[in-house]
């Protein structure tokens, strides 16, 4: 018996789901009849990966947990298939809590505690079961089908009893796995923190080491960490008593996320472990305390002794399995190609010969390559209409690239630029972006992964230089130092990422445009096809064309407002 012998729908999943897309039959028995524990699918946009792995739990009768790195697509998969019974858990933050008073701004707005603010307020709810999070929690815990994030998922099974039993574990978007496991594991120190921790104690003499010592670090954390957790036990023991008080709530929280932060430094082992101090582009200073790999930790926080775990991505090889830990004689990885009604010009990929960007380039080489963003920005504004993104990398760059194209194309230029200041108000700026008329370009370092730019929110984008990590974080360095091609894999990563952002849909148009010549050596490299497996990093279904420098550029295709035009006639 295989999945294709019947519909998603007569196997129990969802109506809508009428008939099985190409590979989808065939990636769902992959899993019900894994011979391995760990199975690897890597799944370009446009299979619908969701419906494979649901289907094979529902088919095959499993209990399973599904783990996203993000909240859009928990929402997502609750949507599709919270009518056959899955249970979405969160964090407690995304739930309000029925017990604290309402904040109230200046304006007299009102905003809702959430269940982490009545967890440290010492909510009488979460006894009884009534506080909205731990009911979830207890949902999820008794469902066949569970949709968790990894930050919980990673939590509740470190530091409580987790979810239950489980037969498979999905890990969706997989390629996102190893850099949260380091995320989980590491942690920060900032002055802020040792003003807070001085607060705590009642000291005022309280210094951290100022160098990279792990051991230093190490000897400082236990000189506090037994202080610290009397501190916090008597204050919980008495909001056990005052719940909601004020000033105890406060304490709570501040000697909990100290606690959690010198819990983390006394992980540490110099072995495999780096500090360093952050010096960010805004914000305050900081020390990271972060191991450099996380494969020796993920059976205990990630994998948790499931007995099926399926990884899912449209980047998954070989060496997103490696940095998890998988033991290849224990995995069975599929590649899918791209949908055969997809066509390739509608998400075309393009090297533009310019030149190799780096820290060295010369500045008649940088203004060849500024040239050519500015020309395709010109290209694309006179063709019709459409938004389009740049792929700025750093805060900088982006800087450079808007005020010296801008400069280029001259005030006559009907093209906006827009951008964002930092991280938080990324998505304000974005919302802003989708609903102003093109053309329009938005330009930022931080949108590789996460955001989809699907219809007309993007029809194209450029990519002015090849993600490699910033080898200036000691981090980065001690990787590479250990793993010669994993910058390189890396940046291959998160190039493809790149390029999924725009075309999500097989109608949806995308056109990505890479202005770097180091993608040429670093696409062959690692191609599908490379004489060792261990370095195939690209996907058998990415595809490129090079433009070399000598020839015209793209022939700009009509955009979707255009094509609707066309079809209404």
């Amino acid at each position: 018996m295989t999945a294709n012998d019947n519909t998603p729908a007569h196997w129990g999943l969802p109506e809508k789901f009428s008939t099985w897309r190409e590979s989808q039959a065939d990636g769902t028995d992959k899993l019900i009849f894994a011979e391995s524990r760990f199975t690897g699918l890597c799944m370009p946009t446009g299979i619908g990966k969701s419906l494979v792995y649901i289907a094979a739990a529902v088919i095959a009768g499993l209990r399973v947990c599904v783990l996203t790195g993000q909240k859009i697509l928990q929402d997502q998969l609750e949507s599709d298939f919270g009518g056959i019974g899955l249970v979405t858990v969160k964090g407690r933050n995304n739930y309000n809590c029925g017990f604290l008073r309402p904040r109230f701004g200046r304006e007299g707005e009102s905003t809702p505690r959430t269940c982490e603010d009545g967890a440290y307020a010492g909510c009488p709810m979460r006894r009884d079961g009534t506080c909205p999070a731990v009911a979830a929690r207890r949902a999820a815990e008794s469902a066949q089908l569970v949709s968790a994030n990894y930050s919980l998922w990673m939590s509740v099974n470190e530091f409580s009893d987790g979810l239950g039993d489980f037969d498979l574990l999905v890990l969706d978007e997989a390629h996102l796995a190893p850099d949260l496991v380091i995320a989980h594991m590491s942690t920060r120190w900032a002055d802020t923190d040792t003003a807070m921790l001085c607060e705590v104690l009642g000291r005022g003499d309280i210094s951290t080491p100022h160098d990279r010592s792990v051991a230093r670090w190490h000897s400082w954390g236990e000189q506090y960490y037994s202080q610290l957790a009397r501190v916090h036990d008597n204050c919980v023991e008495e909001l056990s008593n005052k719940a909601g008080n004020t000033k105890l709530a406060a304490l709570h929280r501040k000697t909990s996320t100290l606690i959690r932060k010198v819990q983390r430094i006394l992980q540490s082992t110099a072995a495999d472990w780096v500090i360093e101090q952050i010096k960010p582009y805004r914000g305050e200073p900081y020390w990271s305390i972060c191991p450099v790999w996380v494969h020796d930790v993920t059976e205990q926080i990630l994998f948790c002794g499931v007995p099926q775990v399926a990884m899912v991505a449209a980047t998954l090889v070989t060496k997103t399995c490696d940095l998890l830990g998988v033991p290849g004689g224990d995995l069975e990885l599929w590649e899918y190609d791209t949908p055969s009604d997809w066509e390739w010009e509608r998400g075309a990929v393009y090297h533009i010969e310019t030149t190799r960007m780096s820290y060295r380039m010369s500045e008649a080489d940088l203004g060849i390559a500024t040239a050519t963003w500015a020309d395709l920005v010109e290209l694309h504004e006179k063709s019709g209409p459409r938004r389009g993104i740049v792929q700025a990398v750093s805060y900088q760059r982006r800087q450079y690239i808007i005020n010296e194209v801008s400069a280029l194309l001259g005030k006559q230029s009907p093209t906006q630029f827009d951008t964002h200041t930092n991280s938080r108000d990324l998505m304000e700026r974005l919302e802003d972006f989708w609903q102003s008329p093109p053309p329009r370009v938005f330009v930022s370092p931080s949108i590789t992964t996460g955001l989809d730019f699907e219809g007309d929110r993007a029809e194209w984008q450029l990519i002015p230089k090849v993600p490699f990590p910033d080898m200036r974080s000691i981090v980065q360095r001690a990787r590479s130092e250990d793993d010669p091609h994993y910058a390189n894999y890396a940046a291959v990563q998160t190039i493809i990422q790149m390029v999924g952002r725009l075309r999500r849909k097989r109608l949806d148009r995308g056109v990505s445009y890479i202005t770097d010549d180091n993608v040429g050596w670093l696409m062959y490299r690692y191609r599908t096809d490379a004489d060792d497996p261990d370095m195939r990093f690209v996907p058998q279904y990415f595809r490129y064309k090079k433009i070399w420098a000598d020839k015209p550029l793209p022939e700009i295709p009509p955009s979707l407002a255009q094509e609707s035009v066309s079809k209404r006639v």
